[in-house]
Parts: structure tokens; sequence; C-alpha cells
């Protein structure tokens, strides 16, 4: 029991905090952790742990270490009228297309564009929240746009 417990509290860790340069847990890594660590940790029975039992293990307790679902925590407070005038714009070019396409002719130019390619501008502005057994089973993650 106290070895299932190790095993949930490292998946609830990232592996960079134990010295891995992974960001996320997968259960063949986490298996080759446990298998490496075990008997410092004193759980030698987890020395043939394998890919499968780690699976079952934090499936049973509702913990999925490499999955990240993502949170939005509003920052900026004129975040609603932004949003008004971006939502009003997407209606008026709506309207306008449904207007070219019953034949009427518009003296109007529509130009939309996306982030420019390469350039990542949503990045995490938070640290991450890890898994809490019985709570949060997945890393959870706050992404925004940054400049």
């Amino acid at each position: 029991m106290e070895a299932r417990v190790w095993i949930i509290s490292l998946a609830c860790i990232k592996p960079k905090d134990v010295g891995y340069p992974h960001e996320l847990w997968t259960q063949r890594l986490l298996a080759q952790y446990l298998q490496r660590n075990c008997m410092g940790a004193g759980y030698p029975e987890l020395s043939k742990i394998s890919r499968g039992t780690v699976s079952k293990i934090l499936s049973a307790s509702n913990i999925k270490p490499h999955k990240i679902s993502s949170y939005i925590q509003q920052r900026d407070p004129d975040f609603e009228p932004k949003s008004a005038v971006v939502l009003h714009t997407y209606k008026q070019v709506e309207l306008l297309k449904r207007r070219k396409k019953n034949g009427e002719k518009l003296d109007i130019v529509i130009v939309s564009y996306d982030e420019k390619p390469g350039i990542q501008i949503i990045g995490s502005k938070a640290p991450d929240l890890m898994p809490v057994p019985g709570r949060y089973p997945t890393i959870s993650r706050d992404y925004e746009y940054v400049s």
C-alpha cells in the first residue's frame, strides 16, 4: 500500500523535479524511474514493476500525469468590452458575406489574418497545477496570448 502511495505521489510531480529532462511522465518513464529508485526509497518490491502495472495503479487512482488540461485565468479587466468588439466584427463580416452571396455589390474588402507562421504567441502565464489525487487527474495549464 505504501508503495502505491509513493507511485501516485511521484506521478503528481514533474519529472524535472527528480532530475529528468522530460516535462511530463509517460507510464514507461515512470516505471523506469520506479525500477531505478525503488531500493533507495524502501520499496524493493517495485524493482520489476511494468508499465502496465503503473498504468493500472494510475487508472485506479484517476491520475493522468501524461495529460494536460488547460484553464484560463482572466487577467484583463477590459476583456468583456474587447470580446464584444471582436464578436460584433465577426457578425458584421457574416452579414456582409451573406449580402454578397445574395448578389449585392459591396464596396468593402474583408481581410483576415492569423498568427505569423513560426511564431508562438500563446504561452504559459502561470505555473502548472499538478495532479491532486481525488481532485484533479491531469496537469492544468493556463495559456494566454503573450507579447
